[in-house]
């Protein structure tokens, strides 16, 4: 975090008052309220002076005194937000109408989930263009509903635990959600989608490179299909197993085998040698 001083007077008071605010450095540092300034000023519905005051915690009636120079250099604090493939590995937002957002580092998420909502995020991105850089509505809804689901829920269900029902969580957010909040929410996932692909970099590296190779924005939406069946094999009497593992765990062992297969191949053709 940055302090930010702003000094200034008031006609009732002689001598200058001073207010000390604070801006985050790094999106990890960010609250929930800074950064749905951040999307609602993406979205053009948030002015300058109210989006410098929720990202500064300063009075938004301080702000509209300030000069162009003042302003400018409040922009210069933020000037890393711009920078590319942000990522982060928490949900900036907790709940949306009942729905909770799952732990910190994907904590309790399930193979089966991330590649159900990986999917739908998917769909969702090839609705997305310059005349409309939100995408499909549906499309969204169902992204984030398969991803927030209500207490109590899952994809697995144990003991009093319900399972999940997709649809009507979807119908839900398009009836009632901020559409402002869904949109942070999808935001939010490319993140830790970027999270995971530094984490795990040879897993997601053939996924990269296909899509730099596309012309169009379409990806293929079968990926997950694919990966999954080559990190089962031949084990198909386990397969709920797989489905239920933790996704970071799934994803550090398919890590770990193409590691373990480049290296195989490497020595084999050194071999040959």
């Amino acid at each position: 975090m940055v302090s930010i001083d702003l000094t200034y007077k008031v006609w009732w008071w002689p001598w200058e008052r001073r207010l000390r605010g604070w801006a985050p450095t790094q999106w990890r540092e960010m609250s929930e309220r800074q950064y749905m300034a951040v999307v609602r000023a993406w979205l053009g519905e948030m002015d300058a002076d109210t989006y410098h005051a929720e990202m500064f915690g300063l009075p938004r009636r301080l702000m509209k005194q300030l000069d162009s120079w003042q302003t400018y250099m409040l922009d210069r604090q933020l000037a890393w937000l711009a920078a590319p493939n942000s990522e982060v590995s928490r949900f900036f937002i907790s709940k949306v109408e009942g729905l909770v957002a799952p732990p910190d580092a994907l904590g309790g998420m399930t193979l089966q989930q991330y590649m159900m909502v990986d999917t739908m995020c998917m769909r969702h991105g090839d609705t997305v263009t310059e005349d409309n850089p939100t995408g499909d509505i549906g499309r969204l809804c169902k992204m984030v509903g398969s991803l927030y689901l209500k207490p109590g829920e899952g994809y697995f269900p144990d003991g009093e635990m319900k399972v999940a029902d997709i649809e009507e969580n979807t119908k839900l957010l398009l009836q009632r959600a901020d559409r402002a909040l869904l949109v942070g929410i999808w935001l939010n996932w490319k993140m830790l989608q970027n999270w995971v692909a530094r984490a795990y970099p040879l897993l997601f590296e053939t996924e990269e490179k296909e899509e730099r190779q596309e012309k169009s924005h379409t990806r293929k939406l079968n990926m997950w299909l694919d990966t999954f069946d080559a990190f089962v094999g031949d084990d198909v009497a386990h397969l709920d197993s797989y489905r239920k593992m933790s996704c970071t765990d799934a994803f550090r062992l398919m890590n770990k085998r193409i590691k373990e297969a480049r290296t195989q191949a490497v020595r084999k053709r050194h071999g040959k040698n």
